[in-house]
């Protein structure tokens, strides 16, 4: 809590939490803990990091939906594009994936399969500049947003230069700003 109100003392627009609680019911009480403490002017992101299959992403998702997330982070082990498709396509929260993808075929892959609304390419694991922004320029003739895994002095840059860049993640513990 303390970190989520140090953001929003800082003028972060955005605030992204972990969730990891077996219990669905459980994430949704520290969501909403969160969003109590914040106020309505600081917008919310949950990262599941792959820890959850496509039912219980699912499970999850219905009882957060309440929240109005922007985004609901890596459902799914990320070569199972499919999986993913599915839970994307099953909830009303946007998805965002792509930090622990590597080439532009795979995002291909989910642009071509609708597995995510916000793709995440890490420059560094994607291969480099160049590569994210092909990544990104396709992401935009299919109208999916692009908001970069990390690697900062990078990453603003291809924010910045997509028609389509939206948020840059800062420091240590992401705080958001839009692009």
């Amino acid at each position: 809590m303390a970190e989520a109100e140090r953001y929003a003392a800082l003028g972060c627009k955005y605030y992204k939490m972990k969730i990891h609680h077996a219990d669905p019911r459980e994430n949704a009480k520290r969501v909403a803990a969160v969003r109590r403490a914040l106020g309505d002017g600081l917008r919310m992101m949950v990262d599941v990091n792959q820890r959850l299959d496509v039912l219980a992403n699912i499970r999850q998702a219905q009882v957060l939906e309440e929240f109005d997330l922007v985004w609901y982070e890596e459902p799914v082990l990320a070569d199972d594009i499919a999986a993913c498709a599915e839970v994307a396509r099953a909830i009303k929260i946007p998805v965002a994936t792509g930090e622990n993808n590597y080439t532009r075929f795979e995002f291909r892959d989910l642009v071509e399969r609708r597995a995510a609304r916000v793709l995440m390419p890490d420059v560094c694991r994607a291969n480099g500049f160049s590569e994210t922004m092909r990544i990104g320029r396709h992401a935009a003739a299919h109208q999916i947003a692009v908001a970069p895994h990390v690697v900062h002095e990078l990453s603003l840059q291809v924010v910045g230069a997509l028609s389509n860049g939206f948020a840059l993640a800062r420091g240590a513990k992401e705080k958001y700003r839009s692009a």
